[in-house]
């Protein structure tokens, strides 16, 4: 949503929810969870929010391969977390109606494409701790 006075992107509870989640434990994450969640957020972007980049379906699967090999390695407690950041990215998803064309910042990017991006980085998350 965008504030009409500031025209600045406002987030909703659930994004902001999530974004303290995910400050609170950067540090607390192994260097492995944090590569799992990288690369769901890297390709998450890619194809949801960069405009100017056409996502390939290998890049997927390429990240999904290198999850997996960081997943080898997840302790306990990063199992937890990462737990807790997917049900907070599918409400962040959840708070954003997928079909809004309202213009967000970014080339050509609309408020639903973050929907999507929230919705594959943090599925691609599930289907990885699924499989540990």
């Amino acid at each position: 949503m965008r504030n009409q006075r500031t025209n600045e992107y406002q987030p909703t509870q659930e994004e902001e929810a999530l974004g303290r989640l995910l400050e609170v434990n950067k540090d607390t994450l192994s260097s492995a969870a944090r590569i799992l969640l990288g690369e769901a957020e890297t390709a998450a972007y890619a194809l949801n929010l960069a405009g100017n980049y056409s996502f390939q379906p290998e890049e997927y699967d390429e990240a999904l391969q290198m999850m997996r090999l960081a997943a080898a390695v997840l302790t306990v407690r990063d199992r937890e977390l990462l737990a807790e950041l997917v049900c907070a990215g599918k409400a962040a998803a959840a708070s954003l109606d997928p079909d809004d064309e309202t213009p967000v910042v970014g080339y050509k990017v609309r408020r639903g494409y973050v929907h999507s991006y929230y919705e594959m980085a943090y599925g691609m998350v599930e289907e990885i701790l699924q499989d540990v």
